[in-house]
């Protein structure tokens, strides 16, 4: 499948690194030529295989397969370049979003092909992590997400289908809720930044990582998971927004700089360890 990437971002580098990984043509396209070729080399770095960079224009999109865009969250600046892909693209083109805090719907609305666009939520980095979410909008075709699922496979990682369209999709909002509990409790002093942190890393992370929340909640007793959220829920927070005295001051950096290559390397070790845990379970 021949791959264009739209964007020259973080995650537009790690999504070619990932295609181009996973064999097929893959090319990185901006409106800053210079930009995207420099996203191609650092991707090809990534990948060991070439990537190609240069415009976005019809030289790369009218022969594409695929593409994906992963520009800013934005929903006018999304469609404003979608619609550019409609128009340079071949009617046997697939669209696909790196976006999942907006309406695919919404977005599909300027491509005259709207069955075939959906989102695809990399992780990231994503060219390291072993998910992609898969999702559709209200004219996205069976046929087009079995494709996009065809096409994560293919790179060697696991697709997350979202059944429903709904804000933030499967992997956001849970990982939302837990930050809204955690900044939550960092407010009201019940415990500090690095606690926090602490408590998910070293508590939940590994019990989730074997066997998810849904699992671990069967494992310790439906009966006493049930009673213990009745008396918890309540009690959760249910604020709309960020906390802006919390994010103002120094409590929400627990990270010190000495420590970040010592963090990525962990979480990069932790990357290996998720994707085995995957592999295995499909394997069952």
């Amino acid at each position: 499948m021949r791959v264009v990437v739209l964007g020259t971002g973080r995650m537009a580098v790690g999504i070619a690194a990932a295609a181009a990984g996973g064999s097929h043509p893959t090319t990185v396209v901006g409106r800053n030529a210079e930009r995207a070729r420099q996203a191609a080399r650092e991707a090809t770095t990534r990948a060991g295989r070439p990537v190609h960079g240069g415009p976005l224009d019809a030289s790369a999109i009218g022969v594409a397969d695929l593409v994906i865009e992963t520009i800013v969250e934005d929903a006018g600046a999304k469609m404003d370049v979608l619609r550019l892909v409609g128009e340079l693209g071949g009617p046997g083109l697939l669209v696909a979003t790196n976006t999942s805090s907006l309406s695919l719907t919404e977005l599909s609305a300027v491509l005259d092909r709207p069955e075939r666009f959906f989102g695809l939520h990399f992780l990231n980095p994503a060219d390291r992590t072993c998910l992609v979410e898969v999702a559709g909008g209200a004219s996205t075709s069976a046929g087009a997400l079995d494709a996009a699922a065809a096409f994560v496979e293919s790179m060697g990682k696991h697709p997350i289908r979202v059944n429903a369209e709904v804000k933030g999709f499967v992997w956001n909002r849970i990982q939302f809720a837990v930050f809204r509990e955690c900044l939550s409790l960092l407010e009201d002093g019940v415990a500090d930044a690095a606690d926090i942190d602490l408590a998910v890393s070293a508590g939940l992370a590994p019990r989730w990582m074997a066997i998810g929340p849904l699992g671990t909640a069967d494992l310790g007793g439906l009966d006493t998971f049930v009673r213990v959220s009745g008396q918890l829920f309540p009690e959760l927070s249910n604020a709309a927004e960020v906390p802006g005295s919390v994010v103002a001051g120094e409590a929400l950096r627990p990270l010190a700089g000495a420590d970040r290559a010592e963090v990525l390397e962990l979480r990069e070790r932790m990357l290996e360890i998720a994707a085995r845990v995957v592999k295995a379970k499909a394997g069952h």
